[in-house]
């Protein structure tokens, strides 16, 4: 069994401070062997590394601020960037950007988390810019998910270490993502992409919502296409794959930023009545209809006839006399016999 099956496996028997010198020790931890294996070709282990990359997530998630992991960290994210950066698989490029989500989310939950001078914040927000910049439509759907998800974390507890243009770069390329997929909306959709769109849309409007309503430029027309793009997002299941995460992602947006979308929202309230008049006008056509059905079948049934023959009856029109015609083909073949 591989070693990151074996971690998977009987990560609940060791000891936190134990596992995590197996897991990020840097002469041979499970994190640096998964590097030395990204960087040797001829052994291409994509389906290892992302397990691999899975449990340390996990383990960070569970047990980061027990284990006594912060001196570890800047050299963890190091190591996901290196592997989102250089690996080829797309499912290994996510695993490690949620890894590095994990690092920085399990410093913030320290008692005393390291300085983002100490974790290297700002060069990780440089090249990750440089990389959305040039290699956005090349990472995959589910890389650049994690991209934007990896950017709702920097931003909600590193907002001012991005610079004005930056936030800009990243409600642009939100934008682009958002038509898009308004455009392809009837053929479905990538669920871990647009939950991550989501995940950034939401951390961008609460800090940064001038990035995406510039304060010189009238905004009504672009919210109301932002407001559109969530809200369909929301009520549109069948081409998430049955994935309830991307949904979940937009009514978080619409509940946390329900004052941004107030005139949008109270349209839709006001339009709640007009529509269940017109349901309810749809309910009682379809009742009258049903009752003339039931009194058809009625007095069908009172004459002794099927319903559905006394239907055709009266819709088909006049029938020919087929035994008229008959006679009429018989004196013709007559008369021909007779003159010859």
């Amino acid at each position: 069994m591989h070693p990151a099956g074996r971690y998977r496996l009987y990560s609940g028997l060791f000891a936190p401070t134990a596992l995590k010198e197996s897991l990020f020790k840097e002469s041979d931890g499970l994190l640096q062997s998964i590097r030395q294996s990204c960087a040797d070709k001829s052994k291409p282990l994509p389906d290892a590394r992302l397990y691999g990359l899975n449990t340390c997530a996990k383990f960070i998630w569970r047990c980061g601020r027990d284990a006594g992991l912060q001196h570890h960290m800047p050299a963890i994210l190091r190591s996901g960037f290196g592997l989102f950066q250089k690996d080829e698989s797309k499912r290994v490029k996510r695993a490690a950007l949620y890894l590095m989500l994990e690092v920085i989310k399990c410093n913030a939950r320290c008692g005393s988390p390291l300085s983002a001078q100490e974790m290297e914040i700002d060069k990780h927000i440089g090249r990750l810019m440089e990389e959305l910049k040039s290699f956005r439509t090349k990472m995959g759907p589910q890389a650049q998910g994690a991209l934007y998800a990896l950017f709702a974390g920097m931003i909600d507890l590193y907002d001012n270490h991005f610079s004005p243009q930056q936030l800009r770069d990243i409600a642009s390329t939100i934008k682009t993502v958002m038509e898009s997929s308004m455009s392809n909306l009837s053929k479905g959709f990538e669920p871990s992409l647009i939950e991550g769109v989501m995940k950034g849309l939401e951390s961008l409007l609460h800090r940064h919502a001038d990035a995406f309503f510039p304060a010189d430029q009238p905004d009504h027309e672009s919210r109301q296409r932002l407001y559109t793009f969530i809200e369909g997002t929301a009520n549109y299941v069948q081409g998430s794959g049955g994935s309830l995460a991307p949904m979940k992602a937009a009514m978080s947006v619409l509940r946390r930023h329900a004052q941004l979308f107030r005139g949008q929202l109270l349209a839709e309230l006001r339009a709640v009545p007009a529509y269940r008049n017109k349901r309810q006008e749809e309910r009682l056509a379809a009742r009258e209809a049903a009752k003339q059905a039931n009194a058809g079948e009625a007095a069908a049934a009172a004459e002794g006839q099927p319903a559905d023959w006394q239907l055709k009856r009266h819709t088909a029109g006049p029938q020919p006399d087929t035994d008229t015609q008959s006679n009429r083909q018989a004196g013709r073949r007559t008369r021909q016999c007779l003159n010859t």
